[in-house]
């Protein structure tokens, strides 16, 4: 602009060489905004103030200047013609006036404002300040000749007004919301878009109340994949189109109003809605859930067939779907942050490999198994070799290793009197369990309940899942094991039994069944002998609780019992059930429908003409001599 200026002034400096004219004379005029230039004719914005800049021939004889609303030839008299308002001139000098001017709306039988000038018998001097020509003579010409017998002189020198599309305080409120909605538009594209069906259906289940309830609410229209793709994009196509045309009629240019709603449409419609929604989408999406359904319902005639066509060519969404490998590694990636322990972290990522573990790669050899023969005898030396060898459950085999025939456990041993010599065949052919085969390629496939169970650990106490001590099978430290006790202990399948001593609260040892194999029920045995001489530990936790209530101090009172056996089951969520459970559920107590054993056929043996003193018994007392004597050593152990 100036450079337009510039040129122009050079043009008029060197013009009076050529020509003087007796009036002056308006060749260009320079506005600082205007809209567009339509036939020369300059479209300016009503009602809004307008520097103009004015140049020609002896601009200093000029005081005022005005508009007709009609055409008439340059010179000619202007007095009745005006239809606006007068405006100061301030020349700068003889070549250089400027002016502002506010231009109404034109009427509907007004075509154009044609300018007008009031020139004053002497030059005015230059002045930078408001200027003062009300006590100034002078008289009111046309400015430019619409005939056009000079057509320079009519250049430019027209103008018409623009109307805004509706009032100012109207076309800010709607911008307003307009931005609203665009940055709604764009910041429920990336919040809800990006929760897919799968991780919806997560937090359904698994979030906070609040959150269950907002996925409750998004998940139906979030089904819609594709038409809420649709919806949300042509919303925020039409938002932001309207945005720039209304900046357009606002401002009354078109480079203002790009770069304003540019700059408008990034902050406020793409940077900080989407920063927002990317941390709390689901809520801002629950809570604006009624708007989307209507501009789902407006933009449905368009969205629809769009939407109907990429479900054809995509296919229907099926949400994010990890893999076994990315699961272990999302996991691991968790528990650095702490959102899960490492002991779960290592349950689950060990469940998420079991499909890739077969039987055989878990399996104890045949070769390396601890067996009895069929044929065998349960005589004192086989007995003291099975529970010397420390299993639970031994493999029978017939004449051949490779022909299992039946599965002994130590439980059943417990009737069994090593002189009787019983053939491990009876006792097999009494129990009559049946084996499991299992092929060596077989893969495990249980690791959803490993993973959930494992991930349910933290919110579960040993409270959750003990067995009230009001409800436990325990045996009096005073106690004898008799055959009736003995009976007892095996007619419940406990493997391990608490013993107390005068208070059932007062525990003071855990027997395993284990410990019972060489007691011979008519020494009835005391329970102490065999508590002192087991002295360890047991796979077995005693639950406490601290009672507060009443006067007294606060005290401990023991409330329950749980086993490794009850954690192992929260976390593959499911009951383990051996051949010799009673109770299949010990929280719930459901009873478990087995076959009444009758165990006094083993023992009804008869007992004159042996020894008080059973071997079993004899090796007990030479380890207890053993362990006690010192330095001294014990070689000789007599019947």
């Amino acid at each position: 602009m100036k450079l337009d200026i510039i040129l122009i002034t050079v043009f008029l400096k060197l013009l009076p060489i050529y020509c003087t004219p007796t009036e002056p004379v308006i060749y260009g005029i320079l506005p600082d905004i205007y809209n567009s230039i339509t036939d020369n004719i300059i479209v300016l914005p009503s009602n809004k103030p307008v520097h103009l800049s004015m140049f020609g021939l002896k601009m200093d004889y000029i005081s005022h200047i005005a508009f007709a609303s009609i055409k008439k030839p340059r010179n000619s008299s202007c007095e009745h013609e005006r239809v606006t308002s007068s405006f100061d001139a301030l020349p700068e000098n003889s070549f250089v006036s400027t002016s502002i001017i506010s231009l109404r709306e034109l009427s509907t039988n007004e075509v154009a404002f044609f300018l007008c000038i009031r020139v004053t018998p002497t030059s005015l001097p230059k002045t930078d300040s408001s200027p003062n020509h009300t006590n100034i003579d002078g008289k009111w010409i046309f400015a430019g000749d619409g005939g056009g017998t000079d057509s320079v002189s009519d250049y430019r020198l027209s103008f018409r007004t623009t109307t805004t599309l509706m009032p100012l305080w109207v076309q800010i409120i709607l911008i307003m919301l307009l931005f609203f909605l665009s940055g709604l538009f764009s910041g429920l594209n990336l919040g809800l878009m990006s929760l897919d069906k799968t991780e919806l259906k997560i937090i359904e289940s698994a979030g906070s109340h609040n959150e269950k309830s907002y996925a409750k609410a998004i998940r139906p229209v979030r089904e819609k994949g594709n038409l809420l793709l649709c919806t949300l994009l042509l919303g925020n196509v039409l938002v932001n189109t309207s945005l720039t045309i209304l900046m357009d009629d606002l401002t009354g240019n078109g480079l203002f109003a790009v770069i304003g709603s540019t700059i408008g449409i990034t902050l406020l419609g793409e940077i900080m809605p989407q920063a927002v929604c990317s941390r709390n989408g689901l809520a801002i999406g629950a809570k604006t859930l009624w708007l989307t359904k209507l501009f789902m319902l407006l933009t449905f005639p368009i969205a629809f067939p769009i939407s109907f066509l990429l479900d054809k060519i995509l296919g229907e969404e099926i949400g994010q779907v990890y893999s076994r490998e990315k699961l272990g590694v999302l996991i691991r990636e968790q528990a650095l942050a702490g959102t899960v322990a490492t002991d779960e972290m290592n349950i689950i990522t060990g469940a998420l490999a079991l499909t890739t573990k077969t039987v055989a790669d878990v399996m104890t050899p045949l070769s390396d198994a601890f067996m009895l023969s069929y044929s065998a005898n349960l005589d004192f030396h086989t007995m003291n070799e099975i529970f010397s060898n420390g299993y639970t459950r031994i493999p029978v085999y017939e004449n051949d290793r490779q022909n299992i025939r039946s599965v002994l456990n130590v439980k059943d041993l417990a009737f069994i009197n090593t002189d009787d010599k019983v053939p491990v065949s009876t006792v097999c052919d009494f129990y009559n369990r049946s084996i499991i085969i299992a092929l060596a390629g077989t893969v495990a496939t249980d690791e959803m309940n490993i993973i959930t169970g494992a991930l349910a650990l933290t919110t579960k106490t040993v409270a959750d899942v003990m067995t009230p001590l009001s409800d436990a099978f325990m045996l009096s430290y005073s106690a004898n094991l008799d055959f009736h006790t003995m009976n007892e202990i095996f007619s419940n399948g406990y493997t391990r039994i608490p013993v107390y001593e005068n208070d059932r609260q007062n525990i003071r040892s855990v027997l395993n069944v284990k410990d019972l194999a060489f007691i011979n029920t008519d020494d009835k045995v005391p329970v102490s002998t065999v508590c002192d001489f087991y002295n360890r530990r047991a796979h077995m936790a005693f639950v406490e609780r601290l009672v507060t209530e009443g006067d007294c101090d606060p005290y401990r009172e023991m409330i329950g019992l749980v086993t490794l056996e009850d954690v192992i089951e929260e976390i593959i969520q499911a009951e383990i059930v051996d051949e010799t459970d009673i109770l299949t559920d010990n929280v719930h107590h459901q009873v478990r429908q087995v076959r009444k054993r009758d165990f006094r056929m083993f023992g009804l043996h008869d007992s004159q003409g042996k020894s008080r003193l059973s071997p079993q018994l004899k090796i007990a007392a030479l380890r207890h001599l053993a362990s006690g004597v010192g330095n001294k050593t014990v070689t000789h152990q007599h019947d």
